[in-house]
């Protein structure tokens, strides 16, 4: 059972890697699948008392966007499909089952830096509106996080990872 867990989720994550990248969209019921699969993965490795800790970080970073693009454009804005994809949120949902809530905010922040630094190096200059491909490379480095779980660290959803 845990093997096709394993196989299921890393199918799921290429799956969306390879969409946001080629298309910038992601077939949507790649999502909820993604949801029940990473639930069964972690549900013995972490307390619902971290989900919402996790889950109240991504809801204050979605209200900040929203405060954000709402004062940047002088109006309430809907920045979902604007400046913010629904597949990143919805990733972004996903996410706060994975981790505690340290190695979440480690995680997010992390792979979003990396996101913006590769996005700087690798967009072509020709293109002045460029659309990132961030559930894509997210769900790239949650596939490694897996793979580094079941290879090397078994612990690295719980322990805090400024201490590995």
């Amino acid at each position: 059972m845990h093997l096709a867990l394993v196989i299921g989720l890393i199918c799921i994550l290429a799956c969306i890697f390879y969409q946001d990248l080629r298309q910038r969209a992601v077939y949507w019921l790649l999502f909820p699948l993604l949801f029940v699969v990473s639930y069964f993965y972690v549900k013995n490795e972490l307390t619902p008392f971290d989900w919402k800790v996790n889950g109240a970080f991504v809801l204050l970073q979605l209200l900040v966007l929203w405060v954000y693009f709402s004062i940047k454009e002088k109006r309430t804005i809907n920045y979902i499909n604007k400046y913010l994809g629904l597949g990143d949120i919805l990733f972004f949902i996903v996410l706060v089952l994975w981790f505690t809530p340290v190695n979440f905010i480690l995680f997010f922040v992390g792979s979003l830096i990396i996101t913006l630094i590769g996005t700087i190096i690798f967009k072509p200059k020709s293109i002045t509106s460029y659309k990132i491909p961030l559930a894509g490379i997210h769900a790239l480095f949650l596939a490694l996080v897996i793979l580094l779980r079941e290879s090397f660290f078994p612990d690295i959803l719980t322990k805090n990872w400024i201490l590995l």
